[in-house]
């Protein structure tokens, strides 16, 4: 599939969908039942809970659904904590070049 790459932030082409590899959630700090079984299939990170889960529409890297993306996607914050904490998870080797582009090229 082609990507209209010139409505692509240039952080989000170089990093090839770090955000849509993984999804967090707030780890349910008190509840020490529901986070041990939530942790047996993610990973703690910090005040959330990872989840390495593709996103079904993502290929080669891109949005396959990139002109009618959910609102949740559209306005992810490139450059965000979010973003860098993806970045940091899910490309350890290229973290530092990913993470200054994506700051470089913050939006919203």
């Amino acid at each position: 599939m082609e990507h209209n790459s010139a409505k692509i932030n240039p952080a989000c082409d170089a990093c090839k969908g770090a955000c849509c590899s993984t999804f967090t959630l707030p780890a349910p700090m008190g509840d020490h039942e529901a986070l041990a079984w939530i942790e047996l299939r993610g990973r703690r990170d910090g005040r959330v809970i990872r989840f390495d889960l593709p996103c079904r529409h993502l290929e080669g890297g891109m949005c396959g659904i990139q002109e009618t993306k959910p609102l949740a996607c559209r306005v992810y914050p490139v450059g965000g904590p979010e973003c860098l904490a993806a970045i940091r998870a899910q490309r350890p080797q290229q973290a530092a070049q990913l993470v200054k582009l994506a700051r470089d090229n913050r939006e919203g």
